[in-house]
């Protein structure tokens, strides 16, 4: 018997199984916490949840890349976007479908980076496109 164990007996206090093995779980319970410790702790849920959680990303694609494209015809124009489909998109800025790019095409992909979460890749995008981003750009990608 764990030292545990016996001092949970001296107190008349239930020692249930999940709180002998883990040793994390208080022995009395509070009023506040009338949960039980195998309901705080259950780590076959967590791993359903977890696998779930995956599914659903793995159906939603969320992929996003932020791209920058230099000109070819003046190589100090550049130009930063966000897409999910980087082929599709520097076709329709060399297509002159894009109103803002239409007067420099054609343009050549200079580098495209893959974002998992579309938020962080907007925020890098926005980034880019101040002095500070434009000057960290023209630093690593040229």
């Amino acid at each position: 018997m764990s030292d545990r164990s016996r001092s949970a007996a001296k107190a008349d206090v239930p020692v249930s199984k999940a709180e002998s093995t883990l040793g994390t779980a208080p022995l009395h319970r509070s009023s506040r916490n009338q949960q039980p410790p195998q309901a705080r702790f259950s780590p076959q849920f967590n791993a359903i949840d977890n696998v779930a959680r995956l599914a659903v990303v793995a159906r939603m694609d969320t992929r996003r890349f932020v791209y920058v494209l230099e000109s070819i015809i003046d190589s100090d124009r550049h130009y930063t976007g966000l897409t999910a489909d980087v082929v599709k998109r520097l076709r329709s800025h060399n297509d002159s479908r894009a109103i803002h790019t239409s007067k420099f095409a054609p343009w050549r992909l200079l580098v495209a980076i893959e974002f998992a979460d579309t938020n962080c890749a907007a925020r890098f995008e926005k980034f880019l496109k101040t002095g500070s981003g434009r000057a960290f750009a023209r630093h690593h990608f040229r």
